[in-house]
């Protein structure tokens, strides 16, 4: 039973409601940006290479070594983009881009939901294990989002279903009788999920060696090689095809005019088992995940009750006997969370670099398996108020306040200086030249300017990053004529702003909020209301001269 707290199913579902009017809050106007990737690995690509905006390329993209495959790509913000461009006539706003994309992120989220509804039998939990879904930080943000790792969490839950489905009943006589449909979609969602992360592997272990154990083996045992040979066929032929068309694809799009073919998993190790490489994007000690990432993707509390549920699966694999039906299938999905979350802990802290994003395919596991074997039961008006507490603070830190301003900036410079520009006859045309100082990676795509627009020198967009001030007028002094030049950069570094940027500067805007995490002090110095905004610069060059 609940500890303390035992509100009534009625208020249960009203506070589910009440988190999915939330969670398309966070999607629609969350402006946060969390990290480059969840621009530069789909969304920036796809607007490219469907709408023909000008946009940046990171290194995975690559045509020598491409380590993405595309269409994974196509499936999420691809389907969007093309309904855009076959509905829509001339430009299209970059607002519109946004909500296309992030609306949907929304609805695969709800697929996770729907994971959960069916990984949890008991009425009671599976409200409970919906509303800890529901209001984690990680379903407002990371989820919403066009991550790699967001599609690979919905490619692992939606794995864990099968299997469990597998698992519900018989596993002999329910794999000969009806199973290889179940079997054959486990196939294709464990090729899909390869050639979305490579990762994918460490997450699915644990439900490929179920499936040997539980179906495969006895069946060998028994020596039914003739029903091993049909019942896997169907899944290995759909398992193949599925490759094919990947690798395909890919070929394809990164080799049009060579014959080579290009599987992207493949290159994707061959990138990542190079200490340089890794190297180039942060080099972390081995325990990190499993000390620090962990308990910040799942929450401490959380993270108890799952290691309490660990220690129940552990005792119960040691258990003799026949236990009933039913405790059979919740020990089989407990069991098969735990390891999920064990093995692919295990297996992706060998890499020295870590990201908390690497994780976030845990959150269901986690959640199913503290759901399933009772001890969300045992969490009180403690752990609620605590969970609460974090996971809306983290929501709103990374879904609305962090490098918040970016996204914003670039809208309002769309409909300040872009479209106006880009409708006008060429000898009036105004060239503009846009500078990006310490501030994540601006995504070109929501200036939605058309790369011919880049390549006729109407506009240049540099990102400086964290260039110091004496490089960024550097930058500025040597960079083509334009009758209009602009500085975006957070209001706390003005002060480090050479004397002939800020005497020649007048102000176009002040965003907020935007909180730049890499410099708390410079931005707690100048106050919070400065502190938390990103500025916007016209920058007279006849002054600078």
């Amino acid at each position: 039973m609940l500890a303390d707290w035992q509100p009534s199913d009625r208020s249960l579902r009203l506070v589910y409601s009440g988190l999915l009017v939330l969670r398309a809050f966070f999607a629609l106007l969350g402006k946060g940006y969390i990290h480059p990737d969840e621009h530069f690995q789909n969304g920036e690509i796809m607007a490219g290479d469907i709408l023909g905006l000008h946009t940046f390329r990171t290194w995975e993209w690559n045509p020598s070594l491409p380590t993405r495959s595309i269409l994974p790509l196509w499936f999420t913000t691809g389907v969007p983009y093309a309904i855009l461009e076959s509905l829509g006539q001339g430009r299209i706003h970059p607002k519109t881009l946004f909500l296309a994309e992030r609306a949907v992120f929304l609805c695969l989220s709800m697929v996770l939901d729907l994971c959960v509804y069916l990984l949890v039998p008991c009425p009671r939990r599976r409200l409970l294990a919906l509303i800890l879904f529901a209001s984690s930080y990680v379903t407002h943000t990371f989820q919403l989002r066009p991550f790699s790792n967001s599609t690979e969490a919905i490619l692992v839950a939606l794995s864990l279903t099968c299997l469990c489905t597998l698992l519900a009943g018989n596993p002999i006589s329910s794999f000969r009788n009806g199973s290889q449909r179940s079997l054959a979609y486990l196939a294709i969602l464990c090729v899909v999920g390869i050639f979305t992360r490579l990762t994918f592997i460490a997450f699915a272990l644990p439900i490929v060696l179920e499936i040997l154990s539980s179906f495969i083996t006895p069946l060998l045992f028994r020596q039914k090689y003739n029903d091993v040979v049909r019942q896997v066929s169907l899944s290995m032929t759909a398992g193949v095809i599925v490759m094919v068309l990947s690798i395909v694809a890919d070929t394809a799009y990164f080799r049009s005019e060579r014959l080579s073919l290009v599987i992207t998993p493949l290159n994707f190790l061959r990138y990542n088992l190079s200490p340089e490489n890794l190297a180039e994007h942060g080099l972390h000690p081995r325990w990190l995940h499993a000390a620090v990432n962990l308990p910040m993707i799942i929450g401490p509390g959380l993270l108890y009750y799952a290691a309490l549920a660990g220690l129940e699966v552990i005792r119960n694999s040691w258990t003799s006997g026949s236990p009933h039906k039913n405790v059979v299938d919740k020990i089989n999905k407990s069991t098969s969370c735990f390891y999920i979350v064990l093995t692919s802990l295990a297996v992706l802290s060998v890499q020295p670099h870590q990201e908390p994003r690497f994780l976030v395919p845990l959150l269901v596991p986690v959640i199913v398996l503290v759901s399933n074997s009772g001890q969300i039961m045992r969490a009180g008006k403690v752990f609620w108020s605590t969970w609460v507490a974090m996971n809306l603070a983290l929501a709103l830190l990374f879904g609305v306040f962090h490098q918040g301003g970016v996204i914003p900036s670039l809208l309002y410079l769309h409909d300040r200086v872009i479209r106006t520009n880009v409708t006008a006859a060429r000898p009036d045309k105004n060239f503009v030249d846009i500078f990006y100082w310490k501030t994540y990676m601006p995504p070109r795509r929501f200036l939605s300017i058309k790369e011919e627009d880049i390549s006729d020198g109407v506009f240049y967009i540099r990102d400086n990053a964290g260039a110091s001030s004496a490089a960024l007028l550097e930058s500025i002094l040597h960079s083509p004529d334009a009758q209009t030049t602009i500085v975006v950069a957070p209001m706390h570094a003005l002060n480090l702003l050479p004397p002939e940027i800020r005497s020649c500067s007048t102000a176009m805007k002040q965003i907020s909020p935007h909180l730049d995490l890499d410099n708390i002090a410079e931005s707690a110095a100048v106050g919070w209301r400065n502190g938390m905004s990103l500025g916007v610069f016209e920058v007279d060059r006849v002054c600078l001269r």
